[in-house]
């Protein structure tokens, strides 16, 4: 037969340390718990930064989060969190003919997010697979401009007899953007989905739909695909038409 490729192992927790020039420090620490039954956890940070000979040439960026994963018996849990930091400054002037203040050309952008997530682990006796997530994004600009998003997805699904299944899954999407000057923009689009599916390892095919709304606006998105394996399962064959 084939002989099997045996797969590379990376490191579940490294750090990387780099330096470039232009002064351009870098860094990325990452820790995963991986010795833990059932639990899973871990961190990261990362930094990247650089400054120019020229005014005002410098940027900065961060980014830091962790996670939690607990599996119980037959169900799972999840959180995690993130943080991001941008620093730029528009340097793309002559500086022979103007010059800025450092904090006139600045502009940062900070964003936090989260989620919480639940669902089943394992397929349970009565062959139905159920999932919950929940989502918010915080975001805000050195001038004053705010963005807050909420973002959740239900999803169940329910396998029949051996290769068949059916799924529906319903995502709702809250945004709202305020600037500094006071103007508000507000978006919420809701959207439903379901689909038929035949699995057999050989033979995949499903049909569907989705559903988007948003206050003004109802939209209707067919879900198509099928896909056959060829030549010992060397080669798949795929067509599919999805908006």
């Amino acid at each position: 037969g084939t002989p099997k490729e045996k797969l590379k192992r990376y490191p579940a927790s490294y750090i990387k340390l780099g330096f470039g020039n232009r002064i351009t420090p870098l860094a990325e620490i990452v820790y995963n718990e991986t010795s833990l039954q059932n639990t899973t956890v871990g961190a990261y940070y990362k930094h990247l930064s650089s400054s120019g000979k020229r005014e005002n040439q410098k940027f900065s960026s961060n980014t830091a989060g962790a996670y939690l994963t607990q599996y119980f018996d037959k169900f799972k849990f999840g959180a995690s969190f993130d943080y991001e930091r941008d620093v730029h400054h528009f340097y793309g002037y002559d500086p022979d003919s103007f010059s800025f203040d450092s904090k006139d050309v600045r502009q940062r952008l900070r964003t936090f997010q989260g989620g919480l997530d639940f669902g089943t682990a394992t397929v349970n006796s009565t062959r139905t697979e159920f999932s919950q997530d929940f989502n918010f994004r915080h975001s805000s600009t050195l001038p004053g401009d705010k963005e807050q998003a909420y973002i959740g997805t239900t999803a169940v699904k329910q396998r029949i007899l051996n290769y068949h299944s059916v799924s529906a899954d319903f995502t709702f999407n809250i945004n709202r953007l305020d600037f500094v000057s006071g103007t508000q923009l507000n978006r919420n689009v809701f959207n439903f989905g379901g689909e038929y599916r035949f699995n057999n390892d050989d033979w995949d095919v499903s049909a569907g739909f989705e559903v988007a709304f948003d206050d003004t606006c109802v939209f209707f998105f067919p879900r198509i695909n099928f896909s056959k394996r060829l030549f010992e399962q060397k080669l798949i064959f795929y067509a599919g038409w999805n908006t």
